[in-house]
Order: C-alpha cells, then structure tokens, then sequence
C-alpha cells in the first residue's frame, strides 16, 4: 500500500518483528503465531526504527493479514477451513479465525544464520524504512525553514 507516494512500512515492520524473535529464540518454528509478544515487539521496532508517521499508524492487524499476498506467507485458519474476505481486522478477531502464519521452511532455515538476518535487517530498513515521513522528520523541516527565513529576513 502506498500513501503520498511512500511505500507502507508495516510488512517490513513485521519482518523485522520475525526476525527479532528467532533471534531471542521464541519463535522456533515455521510458525508466526498473533502474539501479544509479536504484536510488542512490532510496537517497539515501529516506535524505534520509525518513530510517529505522519502517514500510518502502527497496527500489526493489517499486514499480518496482508501478507498472505507474498510468496513466503500463509494464513492457516482454526476451523480447518478456507481463509474468507476479512471485514474485521480486530487482534481479537484474526486470533479466533487465523491459527498462525506459516512461512517458507526455506525462509526460516536463512533466519537461523545470523548473517542473513542481518542483510535482511538492513535491506527492509533501507528499503522500506528510511525517508519515511514522520513527525520529527516534518519538526526537522519546519525548523530548517523557520532557520532558512529568519537568516533571510536578518
């Protein structure tokens, strides 16, 4: 998803989540499971990595869903069943119909090696994470300008 020409950041944001928690260990298999410790972890990397978008809000509903459209990301509902059109993305809501997200076993097997997860770090933040507009990037602005017009009116 695009807005003002900016990629959303939210599936790298989710990516990145993933990762961290190999790392640490907790997530040990294929399976992404909608935690609370996914969903705090995404908080913390949208908060540290982002910072306050002007743009999108800091949901993890909305790409944990969306991602079923990459090649390495399967929904696995609870009832055995199809996954159908989501009208309600609620946290509550996608736990009672979505067991978890299976990834690529070939994706998670390159997770495991700490050089890999590292490229992957710095190729979803430089790809989808830097120049994205945010409320201390538009503060920067603003005061260059205000430095910008009160060295010309001086």
């Amino acid at each position: 998803m695009k807005r003002c020409g900016k990629q959303a950041p939210h599936k790298a944001l989710l990516l990145l989540s993933v990762i961290d928690l190999i790392e640490r260990g907790y997530i040990t298999t294929t399976r992404i499971e909608l935690t609370d410790v996914l969903e705090r972890q995404f908080k913390r990397n949208t908060t540290s990595l982002l910072g306050e978008s002007i743009l999108f809000q800091p949901k993890i509903n909305y790409p944990y869903v969306h991602m079923h459209s990459e090649s390495f990301w399967e929904l696995i509902p609870t009832n055995g069943g199809q996954i159908e059109k989501f009208t309600n993305y609620s946290t509550s809501s996608l736990r009672q119909n979505i067991a978890y997200a299976q990834i690529d076993k070939e994706l998670f097997e390159l997770l495991q090696n700490p050089n890999a997860r590292a490229k992957l770090r710095v190729l979803l933040i430089s790809t989808y994470l830097n120049d994205q507009p945010t409320i201390a990037n538009k503060l920067k602005t603003i005061i260059i300008s205000l430095g910008y017009i009160t060295a010309m009116i001086a």
